[in-house]
């Protein structure tokens, strides 16, 4: 009995310790690899659902309010109380500044001085099946199949080197001729933060359309 007791303990000390050297066991969204050159791929993803949350500020003053506004929802603030098992990776990104057509003869810009982030949502579930968000500022979206140009690295989540490995993957993208850039960088974080710098998995995405 005294064994069975300390078991819960003994697992959280398991799964921190593999986190901590980049080891995950989180459900991640599915995708086929078209092709790959040293750490840059393209990838076609299957259709996914998606929270998501857009929220004031830059990269970094975004961060905190749009984790917790995500982690909020899956850890039971909706509709069934109902706790959703977190995936990876957490993405981010800035929206495009957007015209918006109103009602005529209204006509609204959008500043794009926000961040998008977005938790992907196990695959078992719906749109109708998942728990509606308490909270008006987090939506549920069905993203459909799509095809991006990804770039890995490793190292601290931050918006400086994630900026230098979007160019990377631009100017590869550009030099192939294949394919046009259709979506502004998305930027995805797999591990949590006590994982060893070097063992983290980081990547920059862009949505591609072959032309």
């Amino acid at each position: 009995m005294k064994y069975l007791a300390l078991l819960p303990l003994a697992t959280v000390v398991v799964l921190t310790g593999c986190s901590l050297v980049g080891i995950r066991t989180e459900e991640s969204p599915r995708y086929q690899v078209i092709e790959t050159t040293g750490n840059i791929e393209v990838r076609t993803y299957a259709p996914r659902i998606v929270a998501k949350t857009s929220v004031p500020g830059n990269f970094t003053s975004a961060q905190k309010k749009g984790f917790k506004l995500l982690a909020d929802y899956i850890f039971g603030k909706n509709e069934k109380q109902e706790k959703i098992s977190m995936t990876a990776p957490v993405t981010q990104s800035a929206p495009k500044n957007e015209k918006i057509e109103m009602t005529a003869p209204v006509m609204m810009t959008q500043t794009g001085a926000s961040q998008v982030m977005t938790f992907t949502m196990p695959r078992k579930y719906t749109l109708d099946s998942l728990p509606k968000p308490l909270d008006p500022q987090v939506v549920l979206e069905r993203i459909p199949a799509q095809t991006y140009g990804v770039i890995r690295f490793s190292g601290v989540w931050r918006e400086e080197t994630n900026q230098i490995k979007a160019k990377e993957l631009v100017d590869w993208i550009n030099q192939k001729g294949q394919y046009e850039v259709i979506s502004e960088p998305i930027f995805a974080g797999y591990n949590p933060p006590w994982t060893l710098s070097f063992f983290r998995r980081n990547e920059v995405l862009l949505e591609l359309r072959r032309k």
